[in-house]
């Protein structure tokens, strides 16, 4: 590890790690008013170190036991950080006193088959974690991104690509809670979203599968009534670019679910009013694919 303190004209050499346990991931935060930095250096595989000194020294704090594979850090503050590493089931491990202490966050996973988290991103503030990572299946890999929006106490999973089943999640990067890029490694496709993910699909959501469809079809929402959530599935009979909106009695848009091109396939989004802050009532949600449109309404009781 090498450190400057003019620009970059100089480096001094701090730290030395052999080729299994060298440094792979940086992260430093400054609060306003310090003077400074607060960073946290993540070895190789299954080790970290800390630095409340602007990197003058380090001390090792913790370790981690990831299995062969590099780990990933990033605070949103000085005092909130995680830490990724290649564990099965999926675990994010939480910092909130600058990384002196660590708890493991475990992350849904399907047991049926092999999840592994690849990276994550924290946006700040608001301590939102987004998560990627795949799963090992028979026909080949599925990309997943796990979304928590309450620093990882619960979490929400969506599958990428339902349809080809060819890429898991390598790498994700997030510039604000609504915009965002994930990675595939195997199929080298790259997501995007500027809705914060637009469908994020609760674990217990079955019935996805990577059957092409013969028709459009949108399904009446489940639970209807409901409060707060419901879940909406649609499928498209090609690959179409999909509007999924909620709009109240009045005719106003209320809420935009889906905004993007999707494939061919089956899907399920879960519309959770308490993040759009809606009364009870009576709603109408509209899916546009292609030429094809189609309204149902539901209600909201609380």
């Amino acid at each position: 590890m090498w450190r400057t303190t003019n620009g970059g004209v100089s480096f001094q050499q701090q730290l030395s790690a052999s080729k299994f346990t060298g440094f792979i991931k940086l992260s430093f935060q400054k609060n306003p008013g310090d003077t400074l930095y607060w960073g946290v250096a993540a070895c190789l595989y299954d080790s970290a170190k800390l630095t409340t000194n602007s990197g003058a020294s380090w001390v090792t704090i913790n370790n981690f036991p990831g299995w062969g594979g590099d780990m990933r850090v990033k605070f949103s503050d000085r005092n909130i950080g995680y830490i990724s590493t290649l564990e099965f089931p999926p675990v994010l491990w939480k910092t909130t006193n600058g990384g002196f202490n660590w708890s493991a966050i475990h992350l849904p996973y399907n047991a049926n088959g092999t999840y592994e988290m690849r990276d994550f991103d924290v946006v700040s503030p608001g301590n939102i974690i987004y998560c990627v990572g795949g799963e090992h299946i028979a026909n080949g890999n599925a990309g997943f991104v796990w979304k928590s929006t309450n620093g990882g106490a619960n979490w929400l999973i969506q599958n990428l690509d339902t349809i080809r089943h060819t890429g898991r999640g390598r790498s994700i990067d997030f510039i604000n809670e609504n915009t965002g890029w994930v990675f595939l490694q195997t199929d080298t496709v790259c997501y995007k979203t500027t809705n914060g993910g637009g469908i994020a699909m609760p674990l217990s959501v079955s019935g996805i599968n990577n059957e092409v469809p013969e028709k459009y079809y949108l399904s009446q929402n489940y639970p209807n009534p409901f409060n707060p959530s419901t879940i909406i599935n649609y499928q498209l009979a090609v690959n179409s670019f999909v509007k999924l909106k909620v709009y109240n009695l009045l005719g106003k848009e209320v809420a935009s679910l889906v905004n993007e091109k999707q494939l061919a396939g089956s899907y399920a989004v879960d519309f959770n009013t308490s993040e759009f802050s809606l009364p009870s009532g009576i709603y109408f949600y509209t899916l546009n694919a292609g030429e094809f449109t189609e309204t149902r309404k539901m209600i909201l009781v609380k």
